[in-house]
């Protein structure tokens, strides 16, 4: 039977160092190409663009905590929340795009979700301790 203390192993080799750092950089890099390119296609204010928002953002930041693993979720909180605020600000400057309050409201529910489930997954998929 698979065991999260087994995930929680792998995810330790695999991340919390390099290659998931440059991973999640070249995330954020991507969601700020894409945040800033127009989109003809998407109506603005509709539910399913909220949903984007807070999907792209839990993802983002679960991949924060993830990768900077001896960070706080706390801080990863406040980091998403102004990178979050930065691409809705630069939206708001340029003539194809607009920043939204909902946007900011959308995101910060999805940051506060992926902070939330990584924290959660760690901490569930932890070897119980053993007292002597």
């Amino acid at each position: 039977m698979f065991r999260l203390s087994q995930l929680y192993k792998s995810l330790i080799l695999l991340g919390g160092h390099w290659p998931a750092r440059v991973a999640f950089y070249a995330l954020m890099a991507v969601g700020l190409v894409i945040a800033l390119t127009p989109n003809e296609y998407t109506p603005l204010g509709t539910v399913n663009d909220k949903i984007r928002h807070a999907f792209s953002f839990a993802v983002m930041s679960g991949m924060a905590m993830w990768s900077h693993q001896n960070s706080r979720g706390f801080h990863v909180f406040i980091a998403m929340t102004c990178y979050g605020l930065l691409i809705e600000g630069l939206q708001s400057l340029i003539p194809y795009r607009d920043g939204s309050l909902g946007d900011i409201v959308a995101n910060t529910i999805g940051i506060a979700m992926g902070v939330f489930l990584a924290n959660w997954l760690v901490v569930s998929a932890r070897p119980p301790k053993v007292s002597h």
